[in-house]
């Protein structure tokens, strides 16, 4: 369970972080705007999910784990393949924005977890579902999530003058050790669309990144134990940014039904390839815990494509009667982070 805190003070909204997790294998990834798209920072890890960022009008959010509840699909809500949370920092500037966009879409990740935003006035909500419904808590001058609720709200309650070195030490006092250590910890200044990223674990050293200035260079990624020598390199491409870069194209059905099919890996790892009005669709393992992803096209190559919520390419192969039987999984999107290529032969038509 990870810990989020915000305060405005005098016009200035900060937000504090602590990504806590067994997995060390984290990245952030800048996307530039593109198509109407906002440019937004991503930070996750190596699959390439995003758990929390910020977009170019200073929206923040950031999602914590380890709740349990009873949450309900509504036939009444649209159902978005991929991650709603980065659809909301493409389209969204403001928190009003964003509570009528749950009001509209499903996110099964209220199961488990629950999400706070805050834009850059200052107006925040941790968002989530209970008894049943949606719920939204409204907060004010400050407001906190997860973990170290008591300490950070202790703290917030008798903040006087807020400032990043205030922020930094709070970060200190609600770090995680054992199995679910805290990864990173962000500091982000909404106004001024700055984060910091610290791993104080291992020392105070401190990253800032404006970031309007990281999406002039155009959409790139850094690992965060790496962020050192990394930023003094060539800028690093990933499939998410690749993904990032690609048209959305709409295609027949009868274009895309040769794709179709169930793919396995093992009985754990299986996708199930489907086309619906134009669009490819990869379904991660079986109902009930499906994940649906849309899928693009990479440039002009029929055979290969992207999931722009994860960093994953997926490349259909086919056999010597010249059928799609083989996919080629390559990136961060299987359990165990590795990045390894993963062949998943067919063996299920659904054509």
């Amino acid at each position: 369970m990870c810990t989020i805190f915000k305060a405005t003070q005098n016009g200035v909204t900060l937000v504090g972080n602590n990504e806590d997790y067994s997995d060390s294998n984290t990245k952030v990834w800048f996307l530039a705007s593109q198509d109407g798209k906002y440019g937004r920072v991503y930070f996750g890890y190596f699959n390439g999910w995003a758990q929390g960022g910020m977009n170019e009008h200073g929206l923040f959010f950031d999602w914590v784990s380890g709740y349990e509840e009873e949450w309900l699909s509504s036939p009444d809500k649209y159902n978005f393949a991929g991650n709603l949370s980065e659809k909301i920092m493409e389209e969204a500037s403001l928190l009003a924005q964003v509570v009528v966009m749950y009001e509209q879409y499903n996110e099964p990740s209220f199961t488990s977890a629950k999400v706070m935003y805050v834009d850059h006035a200052g107006a925040s909500a941790v968002i989530g579902f209970e008894n049943g419904q949606l719920h939204i808590d409204y907060g004010k001058s400050h407001q906190t999530l997860g973990y170290a609720y008591h300490t950070a709200n202790s703290v917030l309650c008798e903040l006087h003058s807020q400032s990043k070195s205030t922020f930094e030490s709070l970060l200190q006092s609600c770090l995680q050790t054992g199995e679910n250590p805290t990864q990173y910890s962000n500091i982000y200044d909404l106004s001024k669309r700055e984060v910091y990223v610290y791993d104080f674990h291992e020392s105070t050293q401190c990253f800032k990144f404006n970031l309007m200035e990281e999406l002039q260079r155009g959409n790139h990624c850094y690992n965060l134990h790496q962020l050192a020598s990394q930023l003094e390199g060539p800028l690093i491409q990933d499939y998410k940014t690749k993904a990032a870069e690609l048209a959305q194209l709409t295609f027949t059905d009868e274009f895309l039904n040769v794709f179709e099919g169930t793919y396995e890996l093992n009985k754990e790892l299986q996708f199930t390839i489907k086309a619906d009005k134009g669009t490819l669709y990869a379904a991660v393992n079986t109902p009930p815990n499906a994940v649906l992803l849309r899928l693009i096209q990479g440039r002009g190559k029929k055979s290969e494509w992207y999931a722009p919520s994860h960093d994953a390419k997926f490349t259909f192969v086919k056999s010597s009667s010249g059928q799609y039987e083989r996919l080629i999984l390559q990136g961060g999107i299987t359990s165990d982070n590795t990045g390894e290529s993963r062949e998943l032969l067919l063996y299920k038509w659904s054509r």
